[in-house]
């Protein structure tokens, strides 16, 4: 019974990548190690700039420029962020 669902899943996860082109691009940037997107490149960089200690609590200005900061990539200004 398990093996069918994961098999409907499967089937309907790739129905979706090549019915849908939005699909199709966002899993093309997963797999892709020089396309990141967005959100994921801003991230990134602010991990690079945050280093190891981070630029101090409300110095880090990341949260200003990344899209949906509070839920899909709070920890891309809590690195900054820290002290």
């Amino acid at each position: 019974m398990v093996g069918v669902g994961l098999g409907a899943v499967g089937a309907l996860g790739f129905a979706a990548y090549e019915i849908f082109p939005h699909v199709h691009h966002r899993v093309q940037q997963f797999l892709s190690e020089s396309d990141t997107g967005y959100q994921a490149g801003l991230a990134l960089k602010a991990f690079a700039h945050g280093g190891l200690t981070g630029v101090g609590p409300g110095a880090g200005t990341v949260k200003y420029r990344i899209p949906d900061v509070h839920s899909d990539y709070i920890f891309a200004v809590a690195v900054r962020s820290s002290a």
